[in-house]
């Protein structure tokens, strides 16, 4: 299985190329000719297409192109998720929902990548997506708009998931 983790920069301009030294997370811009090529992804997560800004990708290093390394699906009971999420529902009985960790070794860079890009964006938001790559038309699913810390206290407490974009604003 392969991660995205995505971060739209809202309404930002002019792409970074290179995140400041002492960050240890690679970014890749994905519009950076964003009057070319509005963003990353074409026929998925239509809502964050349709906002103005730089779409990064969040790797680990410039060598690997996924975000793999940097989260995890974060094994939680089935029941909790019945219940906070029935929303979340593929078929009938079947579930379609896994909640987002980062890797304990990453944790602290992703989330001050995270707010260097709201510092970064002319509105002080971004869209922050995580994603298991699947082949089948997702949902769209959008939280927002919350916090910093309270994007943080989500985190901590298993309820960020995969598939759903959350809005997060300083």
């Amino acid at each position: 299985m392969s991660y995205d983790l995505n971060v739209l920069c809202v309404n930002q301009k002019e792409a970074i190329t290179k995140l400041p030294e002492e960050m240890l997370i690679y970014t890749e811009p994905q519009n950076q000719e964003y009057t070319k090529y509005p963003k990353f992804y074409k026929n998925y997560c239509m809502t964050m297409n349709a906002v103005n800004g730089i779409w990064y990708y969040l790797m680990s290093d410039e060598d690997k192109f996924s975000s793999f390394e940097l989260c995890d699906i974060k094994d939680v009971d089935d029941k909790y998720l019945e219940k906070s999420y029935s929303f979340c529902y593929k078929q009938e009985g079947e579930l379609d929902v896994s909640v987002f960790s980062l890797k304990e070794r990453y944790r602290e860079e992703v989330l001050k990548v995270i707010e260097f890009f709201i510092n970064k964006s002319p509105l002080k938001t971004v869209f922050f997506h995580s994603r298991y790559q699947t082949f089948e038309v997702e949902k769209e699913i959008i939280i927002g708009v919350i916090c910093f810390e309270r994007f943080i206290e989500l985190l901590d407490s298993n309820q960020i998931l995969f598939n759903v974009c959350y809005v997060i604003k300083d």
